[in-house]
């Protein structure tokens, strides 16, 4: 393969890479907005979640699938994370 397809292949190499690792992953992987929304999940994420699609909980905030005792750490760690950068 010459450099410049190698060059053009490689975003696309890298999404497939990344998409497969976070969907074949046992772990819950999530990403969300500022606000707790829920932008991309991974199915185990939705199966923890006790949806069978994902697309079921996108949008939803991850707040909200918390166990209300565990709400308020949550909060304080993301405030953190926040003000971090």
């Amino acid at each position: 393969m010459s450099t410049r397809r190698h060059a053009e292949a490689a975003p696309q190499n890298s999404q497939l890479w990344y998409r497969t690792l976070v969907e074949t992953s046992p772990d819950a992987v999530i990403v969300t907005d500022r606000t707790g929304k829920l932008l991309m999940a991974n199915q185990r994420a939705a199966d923890m979640c006790g949806c069978e699609r994902v697309e079921e909980i996108l949008g939803e905030n991850v707040f909200g699938y918390l166990a209300p005792s565990d709400r308020q750490r949550a909060f304080a760690d993301a405030r953190k994370i926040l003000e971090m950068g």
